[in-house]
């Protein structure tokens, strides 16, 4: 009995085996050969400096080859943009004017407040000799 079911699984992996081979080719070879290498025509014309004047009206998308993105450094009003749009430009060229004012005004605070810290700082100076011959003489105290 047990010989029987391994002669019925053999035979069945056999018959699955045959249709699945015998499916594959039948469908590989519904192609006939002269479509399987068709050739494609080829025209050679020898090469020439110049201008190709050929143009295609479509639609499309247009990808380019680098994309950058300009950030500024200082947010401001735009004064004057030196570049037009699609242009070629180098690194270091001046794309942009920002309005330079409040930062004029920045520096103005920025500089009288330098003169005052200094004025300030000369003023310590006078005292701190001051104090430091006082207290040399005992007339005041060391925490002053």
């Amino acid at each position: 009995m047990h010989r029987w079911r391994l002669w019925l699984v053999v035979l069945a992996v056999a018959i699955i085996g045959i249709y699945y081979f015998s499916g594959r080719s039948s469908t590989d070879s519904a192609t006939p050969p002269a479509m399987a290498h068709l050739s494609v025509p080829v025209a050679a014309v020898p090469a020439k400096l110049g201008d190709l004047n050929q143009y295609i009206s479509a639609i499309g998308t247009v990808t380019p080859y680098n994309t950058v993105t300009v950030k500024s450094r200082v947010d401001g009003q735009l004064m004057k943009v030196n570049f037009t749009e699609g242009q070629i430009v180098k690194a270091g060229d001046l794309l942009a004017e920002i309005d330079p004012r409040p930062y004029q005004v920045q520096l103005t605070q920025a500089e009288g407040t330098l003169a005052k810290d200094l004025a300030t700082l000369e003023n310590n100076k006078i005292l701190y000799a001051r104090d430091k011959e006082l207290y040399a003489q005992k007339v005041i105290a060391r925490q002053d």
